[in-house]
């Protein structure tokens, strides 16, 4: 992906850091610095095994977030010219709705708090690919002419894409749940996405997502404390996670 114009700030959600936190330290170095060089200058890494399942699920949202900047840059040189060209009337505008700005994280939306109405789509391209990351990890750890120690970091490699297919491949279910159960839950805080659910489910499990969601569909007090389903979710595995004896 070629930048027309390079930006000088990116935003770094929380979702980001707790996807990259369950790698080690040198691979966390390497995530950091793919994710930075590709929100900068455009260089997408070259990431193999969990690494590369780590970055698919952060590279859309930092595409969709290149694309508001150069949005923005556009709206900014129209104003030095006196306002948007002029179009066909017949035709919708698209004005762009901001400028840009130094900072870019300051006035950024927190898309992390953003309530989703909709489930997240393609899913099974997701699913399809780390299938495909899985068979190219086996590969890897079943070539005798590699060294042991890269055949057995394969190998560790497998384990974590494979626990992450897991998880994506409950997320529809997940959705399904909420649409049949939870009904006043997705009214006032949407549904939550891909990356976060894998997360929420490698961390809590499947009984506690659903538990903790009829809960918050029953309880509008609650509701009313959160923005959207995401950080409530997290709130709520945050408290009984440190408080396992609570009744």
């Amino acid at each position: 992906m070629s930048r027309e114009q390079r930006q000088k700030s990116y935003i770094f959600y929380d979702s980001y850091f707790q996807a990259i936190d369950q790698a080690s330290e040198a691979e966390q170095l390497q995530l950091f610095r793919g994710i930075t060089i590709y929100a900068l200058y455009g260089e997408e890494p070259k990431f193999k095994g969990l690494l590369q399942a780590v970055w698919l699920s952060i590279k859309p949202q930092l595409d969709a977030n290149y694309k508001k900047y150069l949005n923005g840059c556009k709206g900014a040189e129209y104003g030095k010219k006196g306002g948007r060209p002029k179009k066909n009337q017949e035709k919708p505008q698209e004005n762009p709705t901001r400028t840009p700005n130094e900072n870019e994280n300051k006035n950024e939306n927190k898309n992390e708090c953003v309530i989703t109405h909709t489930r997240e789509p393609h899913t099974h391209k997701k699913i399809e690919t780390l299938k495909a990351q899985i068979e190219q990890l086996n590969a890897l750890s079943e070539n005798t002419e590699l060294p042991m120690e890269e055949r057995g970091r394969a190998r560790n490699d497998i384990l974590g894409v494979e626990s992450m297919l897991a998880a994506l491949e409950r997320y529809d279910a997940f959705c399904d749940f909420l649409d049949e159960h939870c009904k006043n839950l997705i009214t006032s805080m949407g549904y939550i996405k891909t990356h976060q659910f894998v997360y929420l489910y490698q961390v809590a499990g499947w009984d506690w997502l659903q538990h903790a969601c009829f809960q918050l569909n029953s309880r509008k007090d609650q509701r009313a404390k959160y923005d959207s389903l995401y950080p409530a979710l997290l709130k709520w595995w945050d408290n009984d996670f440190n408080n396992p004896n609570k009744a």
